[in-house]
């Protein structure tokens, strides 16, 4: 019963190591997207 409990054990440590690796941990944040004011119409002449 102590080997099962052990494997099972050692197999949910590995599992959750490998979310962890999967998530990227340790990344930087994504850049904020830019806002970009629109330019204002151009005057027109007559």
């Amino acid at each position: 019963m102590k080997k099962v409990f052990i494997t099972l054990v050692a197999v949910f440590a590995a599992t959750t190591l490998a979310a962890c690796v999967g998530k990227g941990k340790g990344k930087a944040p994504p850049p904020a997207p830019v806002v970009a004011e629109e330019p204002a119409p151009a005057p027109v002449y007559k």
